[in-house]
């Protein structure tokens, strides 16, 4: 079973203790996945199949991050030809087969990180415990919260308005307008 390098192995678990890297032997790429919960069930014992990549997954408590492939090809999800993903970078990569022949969508978001000091830094990037993504949590919230504020006063005032226009019916005032006596009519 192949394995990443071993200073990459390290940094992983020193800055990200929720992260592991596994070989998938079915997929024949190493799989980062991050812990998300307990194990969801009892581990079962397969009979005579492959070992099913979600349910490793699912029976250790981890959540599919990314796969990273030994070589930048990988397979078209939809017709299996070979396509080219771009390096240290994701980006969507287009089928030309399927596009062309099948009429499928054949687009796919793809990007080969090699072990390097740039995967490093993608992850860091993604990870959403990191401080920039906490930070835009908090504008998002105090953006939702300072909207909901205004329309709070916005139903505030309407309400008060129709109070308003409508005091006189609600409180049973009588109203007497004022009529002006035209000239030449009589009584």
């Amino acid at each position: 079973m192949p394995s990443p390098p071993t200073w990459f192995e390290r940094a992983m678990e020193h800055e990200f203790p929720d992260l592991r890297i596994r070989w998938s032997p079915s997929a024949a790429c190493w799989q980062v996945e991050q812990r998300v919960g307990r194990a969801a069930f009892d581990p079962v014992p397969l009979r005579d199949t492959p070992e099913d990549d979600r349910w490793i997954r699912a029976k250790d408590g981890y959540a599919l991050v990314m796969e990273i492939t030994p070589r930048p090809e990988f397979k078209c999800y939809d017709c299996g030809f070979w396509l080219t993903a771009p390096h240290c970078q994701t980006k969507e990569v287009r089928c030309d087969y399927c596009l062309n022949h099948r009429r499928l969508d054949g687009r796919h978001w793809a990007g080969w990180w090699p072990f390097t000091e740039a995967l490093l830094t993608h992850l860091r990037k993604t990870d959403p415990r990191r401080t920039d993504y906490v930070e835009l949590s908090h504008r998002h919230d105090e953006a939702n919260r300072r909207l909901l504020e205004a329309r709070r006063r916005k139903a505030d005032a309407d309400s008060e308005a129709l109070w308003l226009d409508n005091y006189n019916q609600i409180t049973e005032t009588e109203q007497v307008g004022y009529t002006r006596r035209v000239f030449g009519e009589t009584n």
